[in-house]
């Protein structure tokens, strides 16, 4: 399942949650940025996802 197979079942998930995609974060390295594909807020949690294929 790639990146957007993850997009379509989060359609699934209740309005209350919200799911950034290709989230830049900033790192430690003199502002540098990494890419988390799918980060993903909701009730039960928070949520990174890296998508390998």
């Amino acid at each position: 399942m790639r990146e957007w197979g993850i997009s379509a079942i989060f359609q699934c998930f209740p309005d209350t949650w919200v799911m950034f995609n290709n989230a830049l974060i900033p790192t430690n390295n003199s502002g540098g940025l990494t890419e988390i594909d799918h980060l993903i807020i909701g009730t039960q949690g928070i949520f990174l996802l890296e998508i390998k294929t």
